[in-house]
């Protein structure tokens, strides 16, 4: 396991975090939210090793960052409506809750798909490195509470880690909001009133 500090390297941080993903690694890393830990969610065998290290039931899904809107395409059911409904939460922090294409994707068997693009330079610079989309969950053990600093992350996840980023404390601090764009019911909500980036995802 190898720890960067954000702050000291960030363009060596992206460049390892790149790396690790497009070798099946699992990587813990800071979002604008909380700080999460993935790696290939195309790569099954990286999936069933975080549901072992969260202890997580695998009949609960498991979310993905993507990069863009051709990727959410390549995963997903969506039309001119659910575009425009997604363009209004990217970048930000929200997962949304989208119908799966028929494109398999093993985090989850559901009918949906959770995706998020955090509004966070870090994770967006490593997704321009990469391919496939990010598995992000929080880098807890399931039950226990979402970590927000580096310092609230234990012991246990980091050890189990092949990499893990230190960005300090998340902006937000908090979860992100969970949205069904399909229904258009709020499901989780703890960012109030989020700061709007001007940006968009394209």
């Amino acid at each position: 396991m190898k720890i960067i500090k954000l702050s000291e390297n960030f363009e060596s941080a992206v460049e390892k975090t790149a790396e690790a993903i497009n070798k099946g690694k699992i990587v813990v890393y800071p979002t604008d939210t909380v700080y999460g830990i993935g790696g290939n969610a195309l790569d099954k065998k990286v999936v069933d090793r975080i549901y072992l290290i969260k202890k997580r039931e695998k009949k609960c899904p498991l979310s993905v960052i993507i990069k863009d809107l051709k990727m959410i395409e390549e995963y997903c059911k969506i039309g001119k409506k659910e575009s425009k409904e997604i363009k209004k939460y990217f970048p930000g922090p929200y997962t949304l809750l989208v119908k799966r294409s028929k494109k398999k994707i093993p985090v989850t068997k559901t009918e949906r798909l959770g995706i998020r693009v955090p509004e966070y330079r870090f994770i967006q610079e490593v997704m321009k490195k990469i391919t496939v989309p990010l598995i992000t969950t929080s880098a807890n053990i399931s039950g226990k509470e979402s970590p927000v600093s580096f310092t609230q992350l234990s012991k246990e996840i980091v050890k189990k880690a092949d990499l893990v980023i230190d960005g300090g404390e998340t902006k937000y601090k908090c979860p992100s909001n969970i949205i069904d764009i399909p229904t258009g019911r709020v499901l989780r909500e703890f960012v109030k009133s989020p700061l709007k980036n001007p940006k968009t995802i394209e």
